[in-house]
């Protein structure tokens, strides 16, 4: 019995758990939460049906990369194919930035056959994958393919790797921030804790963050002199000014978090309509008061069930509930030096890495925002809050994280596809 659970649960076995006992919670929470998507659907169990389904497509997604041949992350086909996928996502936030609908003042999906892609979803995984090859220069795909072009062994030196991961990593950075600064920001930070943990000079990553912080004074400079009322035809002039007067957005979060609390603070305003919401959430949670289902604030909250899902957590489990949602993500965060540690590769230690830090920090984003420890973002509870391409993509994440962490893990005992 034993053996069969070993052959169907590869991997990791905390990691499973973690994944296992987020997911349960996540139906559990998302249908405590989506109270106000019921009553404006006129159907109770459209939200969650929704929702079960992204998380059943997310565990054969797992499923996928645990146990079929062709979706190892140590392939040669999955490796070189990531470079081609950057490119593809490239293209859908570039459709994005000139056919996106916008929800609210951003354009971050766009629909397809009935589902609602998200490209930054998959600007993030194939950046990711992408970067732990380029810094594996033993075996990067990507000097193999000139390898081959130029009739020769091809290696690429220091600068020339490091100029094409900034190439990357800027284009990547640039054309998501443009309508979600928030996941510009995570991806930009997970690729520079997979940087300080490569061989990559300490001066060059340094140079790279001066670099960042010049073209981001730069832009704020020049959306300070475009009048608020400029407009164009053309569409990729049009994203460039929506891009700058996004600037002002941006600017007015921050000093709306760092601003002195006064007497005015719970008052209900369009602006700090779900900071007070899910202030008054998490205010009534206590240690373990209210019990699954009996929050009040789901009713009022914006994005209830996603973006501050964590306040109605805590609402309803209070701060046991809160504080067991955290010591999961740390026990998954803890998982990923022991897991990389085994690998063979740079490539695969870095992919673990990128993989596990792309989750955690969103979580934590995620619930400081909630606890009005960071600025409001867009960043959802992974695998807890509502999500589509979110879900899917994280359950990738874990089912690389568990393909990884696979010691038996080889071609004979994976289901091979004709």
């Amino acid at each position: 019995m034993n053996n069969s659970l070993r052959k169907i649960f590869r991997g990791d076995t905390l990691v499973w758990a973690v994944f296992i006992i987020l997911v349960v919670f996540s139906v559990l929470q998302v249908f405590s939460a989506i109270s106000y998507l019921a009553y404006r659907n006129v159907a109770y169990d459209s939200p969650i049906k929704t929702h079960i389904q992204m998380l059943l497509l997310g565990i054969a997604a797992l499923f996928c990369f645990t146990h079929v041949k062709y979706f190892r992350p140590t392939t040669k086909f999955f490796r070189g194919g990531s470079y081609i996928g950057l490119l593809f996502a490239w293209g859908m936030l570039l459709y994005l930035l000139s056919k996106g609908e916008k929800i609210g003042d951003a354009a971050r999906w766009f629909a397809v056959l009935g589902f609602s892609i998200q490209p930054s979803e998959f600007a993030k995984f194939f950046l990711i994958i992408t970067i732990a090859d380029m810094l594996d220069t033993t075996s990067c795909m990507l000097a193999k393919v000139v390898s081959f072009f130029r009739g020769g062994d091809f290696t690429f030196n220091s600068r020339q790797q490091f100029i094409i991961i900034v190439i990357l990593v800027g284009i990547t950075c640039i054309l998501i921030a443009a309508e979600n600064l928030s996941t510009a920001v995570l991806l930009g930070t997970v690729v520079l804790v997979m940087l300080c943990m490569s061989k990559i000079a300490w001066k060059k990553i340094a140079m790279l963050l001066g670099g960042v912080v010049l073209v981001v004074l730069f832009c704020w400079g020049i959306s300070k002199l475009v009048p608020e009322d400029v407009k164009s035809d053309n569409k990729i002039v049009g994203a460039a000014v929506s891009f700058l007067h996004r600037f002002p957005t941006w600017e007015s979060r921050i000093v709306e978090f760092f601003k002195p609390d006064d007497e005015n603070k719970y008052k209900v305003t369009d602006k700090n309509r779900q900071v007070v919401h899910a202030q008054r959430a998490i205010a009534r949670g206590g240690f373990m008061k209210f019990g699954p289902g009996t929050s009040i604030e789901r009713d009022y909250l914006p994005n209830a069930y996603n973006d501050f899902i964590y306040a109605i957590v805590i609402e309803e489990y209070g701060l046991l509930g809160g504080g067991v949602i955290i010591l999961l993500f740390l026990v998954l965060l803890s998982r990923a030096p022991s897991i990389a540690c085994r690998q063979k590769s740079d490539y695969a230690t870095l992919l673990v890495f990128g993989s596990v830090f792309i989750i955690v920090f969103q979580a934590l984003i995620n619930m400081a925002v909630s606890v009005k420890l960071g600025p409001v973002t867009g960043q959802t509870l992974p695998l807890v809050g509502k999500g589509g391409s979110s879900i899917l993509f994280v359950s990738v994440y874990f089912g690389i994280i568990l393909n990884l962490s696979d010691k038996e893990n080889n071609d004979e005992s994976l289901i091979e596809i004709n």
